[in-house]
């Protein structure tokens, strides 16, 4: 059984119009309400529809709400066609604002003529309030992004396609001669300070974007206020927009002026010290003949007539003169033996030589030093060690020869052994050498065995009157050990004696003849 129920049109569309969740009025031409849904009459102040009617907005709401809506109104009733509007307003007893989307028609009478306006009004408050959150948030993200650009150390900046200025910090501009970065937009690097340069800026500009790659390079900018040139290390990149493509370049540029001054200067002060240090080097080749061999002969000749003399207090005397010659030419050998190696070439010889002869004629060259002390010195090279190898023979010999020369000063007995040891065989070509150079001597307390490759380094300075020396001697073994790309050690006790042991590493021949050796 069907129910039997029945809705006029007039009560269809007062239902919908009254349960519809927007606003909804009517106005003739003077703007006074005729009618509106119970929800327009409520959020305005009233409890029921009658106490609206015949009231104007201005009667309603603020004048400057009311003027807003009545500009509205008259727009729609000038023009005679439908139009959207957002219109503000404060709640009934609140002075929140809210915000309404409406949409406003002409209200027409039987005959087509505009009597009034119709309005539908959408709350969009919340719709409002997330608008001006993301907005807001949008600008602080905005005001945060230029203050950290603006108090970047280096100068920031973007262009369009055409070189054209799209923005830049604050130190950017500055260097333009302008007081605010809007200044800048617009123009051109050929407007600058540095237009005599922009030619060249906007070569690498071009480069950057249509090698879609970022340039790094250093680029000269006569700056705003400054009669000199700038030195700027710039890094610039493509700049892409939404679809991709390439719309300009983002550059920032470091002002490098003073270390490029800095790197000038060092510069100068580098070839200045090469210049005194060839300087040094001939000085050291002049004084190693002018200053040691006519001493050599004065040694040399006070120690011929000590040996002469017969009168005894003249005899002591002469032996006083040899003793300190003696003392100041082993000084003098230990200084420019040091300064030689400080100033010649780093250039490691590769030449072929015979080591069980060179380490003969070195042990001769301290044989009477040794026998002057009663002191004797042996070689002990095995039979099964090849004699003939590839290396620096010269820095070999200075090595043991400084070795020797320590030996024998430290020492006041016994035997001083040179002894070569094959340590390792590398391959057919190469094998590493030790050469351990031994003596009866002082020895070397554990505590200072860290310190004696040290320069002016001396293991006793107490005994500086029975020990002479520079304290060199270590030192410069040490760096033609290194030369050599080899090691030393050194294992010594006190009053018992000292070995230094020098592992090396040399190349071997591919036929052990040498037709030249010197």
């Amino acid at each position: 059984m069907k129910d039997n129920i029945s809705i006029s049109a007039y009560e269809l569309y007062r239902q919908s119009i009254e349960r519809m969740p927007v606003h909804i009025y009517w106005k003739d031409k003077n703007f006074q309400y005729i009618n509106c849904n119970l929800l327009q009459a409520n959020d305005v102040g009233f409890n029921s529809i009658d106490e609206i009617i015949g009231k104007t907005d201005y009667d309603i709401f603020d004048k400057s709400t009311a003027d807003v809506i009545r500009k509205n109104d008259l727009e729609v009733i000038t023009i005679g066609k439908a139009c959207l509007f957002e219109e503000p307003c404060f709640g009934h007893n609140s002075r929140e604002k809210i915000f309404f989307l409406t949409q406003k028609i002409p209200l027409l009478n039987d005959n087509g003529e505009i009597i009034g306006v119709i309005g539908i009004s959408f709350n969009i408050t919340e719709r409002k309030k997330h608008e001006e959150k993301i907005i807001n948030e949008k600008k602080e993200v905005e005001r945060t992004l230029a203050s950290i650009i603006d108090n970047l150390p280096g100068h920031v900046f973007w262009k369009n396609k055409d070189g054209v200025f799209q923005g830049c910090n604050l130190l950017q501009a500055k260097s333009a001669g302008f007081t605010s970065k809007s200044q800048m937009i617009g123009k051109t690097d050929y407007e600058m300070p540095w237009r005599n340069e922009a030619h060249i800026l906007r070569e690498s500009d071009l480069s950057v974007m249509n090698s879609h790659e970022t340039l790094t390079r250093e680029e000269a900018s006569k700056l705003a206020n400054s009669n000199h040139v700038s030195i700027f290390l710039s890094k610039k990149t493509p700049l892409y927009g939404e679809s991709g493509e390439v719309v300009g370049i983002l550059g920032i540029s470091f002002d490098i002026t003073d270390r490029k001054n800095m790197e000038e200067e060092l510069l100068k002060s580098k070839e200045a010290a090469e210049a005194a240090n060839i300087a040094k080097s001939e000085f050291i080749r002049n004084m190693e003949h002018q200053l040691r061999t006519p001493f050599s002969g004065v040694y040399s000749m006070v120690e011929f007539l000590a040996l002469d003399e017969t009168d005894a207090k003249k005899k002591e005397l002469l032996e006083i003169t040899y003793q300190s010659a003696k003392e100041f030419l082993e000084l003098l050998n230990d200084i420019i033996e040091f300064c030689r190696n400080q100033t010649e070439s780093t250039i490691i010889l590769d030449k072929k030589f015979n080591l069980r002869t060179l380490i003969e004629k070195t042990i001769t060259m301290q044989r009477a030093a040794a026998t002057s002390k009663n002191l004797k010195l042996k070689q002990v090279y095995p039979a099964n060690i090849p004699s003939i190898w590839i290396s620096d023979p010269k820095r070999i010999q200075r090595i043991i020869l400084n070795l020797l020369s320590n030996a024998i000063k430290f020492s006041s007995k016994g035997a001083i052994t040179v002894k070569v040891k094959l340590a390792k065989n590398i391959d057919k070509k190469s094998s590493i050498i030790q050469f351990f150079v031994t003596d009866m001597g002082i020895g070397i307390h554990e505590d200072k065995q860290d310190l004696i490759y040290e320069k002016f380094y001396r293991v006793s300075p107490a005994n500086h009157n029975k020990y002479t020396g520079a304290g060199l001697g270590l030192h410069v073994v040490k760096e033609l050990i290194n030369d050599l790309e080899g090691e030393i050690e050194v294992k010594s006790s006190v009053n018992k004696g000292t070995t230094f042991i020098c592992t090396i590493p040399l190349k071997r021949p591919l036929i052990d003849d040498i037709f030249s050796d010197d």
